[in-house]
């Protein structure tokens, strides 16, 4: 009697409600977790329905009289862990091919043809009076579908890694205020700084010690901050300050809100940003927890790797804003080569002398908008050419030094 209550209060109502606590409260380490419960279910089944027998309990007995408790303890360790590893490699195991005969069943349903859609000529509508199909001219509701609207833009971004003791990896040109990249730079040293230890005495990061660690960690970096962009394009923004040069260079940029915008619920943004080497830093989630990122309403979020298109050779760290039969909206970055003792083109004579300490790596960034056009949504596709637009220019302004030149 008491063991069936145990059962049903400890390990079934008890473990559903911890387990949905964890999903409700970290839904973001669900995939983590489900290979752990998976290993507990095992052993709580072997437990109870193979070790916890009489007639297991009675072998134990006889094999403890006549095997030294030396032996016994080792062996039973061995076997136990035996039994855990087999269990562990088969649920992972099982998680893979689940996960492959997800991704193939994805693959299928995007390989189907859409259904066509009649044509105005031959469509039927009800006669709501009689019950009946009235044939000829198409329904109010019909809609002819066009080729969607496609638009695919890049440029590339050279960033020079410093990696003398003297100075951080990556800066802005305090003493060239009016060099184009300034913002962009100083967004990246922002990042970077996060990688560094707090008590670090040395201006280099050494947990960067390699190019591929340090490409790494600047695609990351600019992913970020491409999105602070995005974001900052849809809020509006607005900055002031002093040019020896130029005098006054306040500037102010009006939002470009999206169609039918939203604020995205920023718990969920935090979850995607998680997934980042410095995702979970106060400052960042302070940014996004009381100006959320804008999205039309019913859209999706995500940040991934991805091929903009299906015959692109580069893999970009992207950011995408989609809603099923309607847009997407794509953002990425891409590693393209990392050049060592070489400074861009565009750098001030006076860091040209120390070259042989950079190492220029050059990024893609790109963004492809794609909007489902039909005969009835024409408004539509205006307003989300227009919000992309927008955002592509913000990024150009901010990232693309070859802007500023032809300016």
């Amino acid at each position: 009697m008491w063991r069936k209550l145990r059962i049903l209060f400890v390990e079934v109502i008890g473990f559903g409600l911890v387990l949905g606590w964890l999903m409700w409260k970290y839904p973001e380490l669900v995939d983590d977790i489900i290979p752990w419960i998976a290993f507990f279910i095992l052993w709580h089944l072997t437990w109870e329905y193979v070790l916890d027998t009489k007639p297991v309990r009675r072998l134990a007995q006889s094999l403890s009289r006549k095997i030294k408790p030396m032996v016994a303890w080792p062996l039973i360790f061995l076997i136990g862990g035996g039994i855990s590893i087999g269990y562990w490699y088969g649920i992972n195991k099982s998680l893979a091919r689940l996960a492959r005969m997800a991704a193939k069943r994805a693959e299928e349903s995007r390989r189907e043809p859409p259904k066509a859609e009649p044509s105005p000529e031959k469509a039927t509508a009800t006669d709501p009076a009689k019950g009946t199909e009235a044939h000829g001219n198409a329904a109010p509701h019909t809609k002819t579908v066009f080729a969607p609207y496609q638009r695919t833009e890049s440029f590339i971004i050279d960033v020079p890694y410093y990696g003398g003791d003297d100075g951080f990896p990556v800066h802005a040109l305090l003493d060239v205020d009016e060099y184009p990249l300034n913002d962009a730079y100083q967004c990246l040293a922002g990042i970077l700084l996060i990688y560094r230890e707090p008590e670090a005495k040395v201006q280099q990061i050494a947990a960067l010690d390699t190019i591929q660690k340090r490409s790494e960690a600047l695609v990351e970096a600019l992913r970020y901050c491409v999105i602070e962009t995005l974001h900052q394009t849809e809020r509006g923004s607005s900055k002031f300050g002093i040019s020896v040069k130029k005098g006054s260079i306040a500037a102010y940029k009006p939002a470009i809100p999206p169609p039918n915008s939203t604020d995205y619920p920023p718990q969920q943004f935090f979850a995607l940003l998680s997934a980042l080497p410095f995702g979970n830093n106060d400052r960042i989630k302070i940014l996004y927890q009381n100006r959320p990122l804008r999205v039309p309403k019913g859209s999706n979020v995500e940040l991934l790797k991805l091929k903009i298109d299906a015959n692109d050779w580069v893999e970009h760290w992207g950011i995408r804003i989609r809603k099923a039969d309607v847009f997407s909206l794509v953002v990425g970055v891409a590693p393209i080569n990392a050049a060592i003792g070489v400074v861009p083109e565009s750098f001030p004579e006076q860091y040209r002398a120390k070259k042989e300490k950079y190492v220029t790596y050059s990024f893609a960034i790109t963004m492809k908008i794609q909007i489902e056009r039909t005969s009835t949504n024409a408004p539509q596709v205006e307003d989300y050419k227009h919000w992309s637009d927008g955002i592509w220019s913000a990024i150009r302004d901010k990232f693309d030094i070859k802007q500023h030149q032809t300016q």
